[in-house]
């Protein structure tokens, strides 16, 4: 029986035990209170009438797991990791054996559990959801960037990571507590919203992209983006549009999408922002935002040409944990300042 016969139902017998109660010359008589009833917490096999409530497999099975978290040390341990930003959120539930539990919620929709199956290579945590009742827009492989930080570990989504590693290169200090931070990785529930110290360890590609100690790269060669220029505004006098080329690549740690500034020190009230597009060993090409802050500085004035110094992002200064942070090659204590 369908929702709407339900409450079609359930208004009839109302209007007919309201029409009795009106005649009732006793207490005894008198209408009973009529409930909604109450969808059921799980169903042993999917339902068209109850098509968002998940299987009672599933739910056994997370719940199970969600019990194994307060055992989680420092590596990825069976446990629950979420993240939600108020509009949307992800929930992974990973057990010892590689199952896998998905689910996704909006504030327009419900959580939906998926099975499925995850391993853990090169760094990376790969899902594999099943198609039963995996959603058509949801992939069914995935992959996540394991982050070891402080005593917790993080996922992130693999296709986030060049924003999370810009954030950190580039404003590390207010990154670490930011809501950035929370709205996208993966966390469990007692490291949500605890500042971590330390810094973040990864492995693979992104170990060498992000930089405690700035990277530098000087500009070799620049020219005015005519074509950028002309797609936002030609005639915007707060910012300028070029294209330049830099005499440092990917063995310097540096990325497509990477962000690189002047941390103001070619002009007052004048910004830089280089954005990395293409990358070779030993040097690479990017678009660059000149943007004054101030209304009585003419962008015009300001020379932008071979021999400026664009960088990762200031120094990192991490919050002092009470043990050692493990060292590595990117990762782990500061090196000594020069």
């Amino acid at each position: 029986m369908g929702w709407g016969l339900i409450t079609a139902s359930i208004f009839v017998l109302a209007s007919v035990a309201a029409r009795e109660n009106t005649q009732a010359g006793t207490p005894e008589e008198a209408l009973e209170t009529i409930e909604w009833p109450a969808p059921p917490e799980c169903v042993e096999q999917r339902s068209k009438h109850f098509w968002w409530v998940d299987t009672c497999a599933f739910k056994r099975r997370r719940d199970a797991v969600a019990a194994l978290d307060a055992d989680a040390g420092e590596a990825l341990s069976p446990g629950i990791y979420s993240v939600s930003t108020g509009y949307t959120g992800l929930d992974i539930a990973l057990d010892r054996d590689g199952w896998l539990g998905y689910k996704e919620s909006a504030d327009a929709g419900v959580a939906l559990g998926v099975e499925g199956r995850y391993s853990v290579r090169d760094g990376r945590l790969i899902v594999n959801l099943d198609d039963t009742d995996r959603p058509p827009n949801t992939p069914a492989q995935q992959a996540f960037v394991i982050v070891r930080w402080d005593d917790r570990v993080a996922l992130v989504p693999e296709g986030s990571m060049a924003f999370i590693v810009n954030e950190l290169n580039t404003r590390f200090d207010s990154f670490t507590a930011s809501f950035m931070w929370n709205d996208t990785a993966l966390q469990r529930p007692r490291d949500r919203g605890r500042p971590p110290c330390g810094l973040p360890v990864v492995e693979g590609e992104w170990r060498r992209r992000m930089h405690a100690v700035p990277v530098a790269a000087t500009i070799v060669a620049a020219r005015p983006d005519v074509a950028a220029a002309t797609k936002y505004s030609p005639e915007d006098a707060n910012l300028h549009h070029y294209r330049i080329d830099i005499d440092a690549g990917s063995d310097a740690g540096l990325f497509e999408g990477m962000f690189l500034d002047d941390l103001g020190a070619t002009s007052p009230h004048v910004w830089l922002r280089a954005i990395v597009d293409r990358v070779d060993a030993k040097k690479a090409s990017a678009k660059l935002n000149v943007v004054r802050e101030k209304t009585t500085v003419s962008l015009d004035d300001v020379p932008i040409g071979a021999g400026i110094r664009l960088y990762s992002g200031p120094r990192w200064q991490p919050r002092a944990c009470a043990a050692p942070v493990s060292a590595g090659d990117g990762a782990g204590h500061l090196p000594a300042k020069p």
